[in-house]
């Protein structure tokens, strides 16, 4: 899927910043960022999944852990969803007469009375 990908793990105006760098399952995927990439769609996630984690105290004296993302992706297509169901084409009615071809038989019915 085509996307565009910022690296927030790293200043901005840092080398560091300036690439991304994703494993996912023994593939390595890397790119400049604000560039247009084609990724595969699990690569995606893993760079939308992919967070700095620290722990911290609240005002409470509780430790709380705190995630912040590490990239930001925008995608520039659309996911192609797989459709549920074959689609079916419509059923036709057909005049006996004539042979016109009618979606609803309602509408061969009408066109029938033309013929009389």
């Amino acid at each position: 899927m085509k996307c565009i990908v910022y690296n927030l793990d790293a200043p901005q105006d840092s080398p560091l910043a300036q690439e991304f760098f994703c494993g996912v399952n023994g593939e390595f995927f890397k790119g400049k960022t604000g560039e247009v990439v084609n990724l595969p769609e699990y690569a995606i996630e893993a760079l939308n999944n992919a967070c700095m984690t620290f722990m911290e105290k609240d005002r409470a004296g509780n430790t709380i852990e705190k995630k912040i993302p590490r990239f930001k992706v925008i995608l520039l297509e659309a996911k192609k969803e797989e459709p549920t169901e074959p689609i079916q084409p419509p059923q036709l009615y057909i005049c006996d007469v004539c042979g016109k071809e009618f979606t609803t038989p309602i509408a061969l019915e009408g066109h029938k009375r033309s013929h009389k």
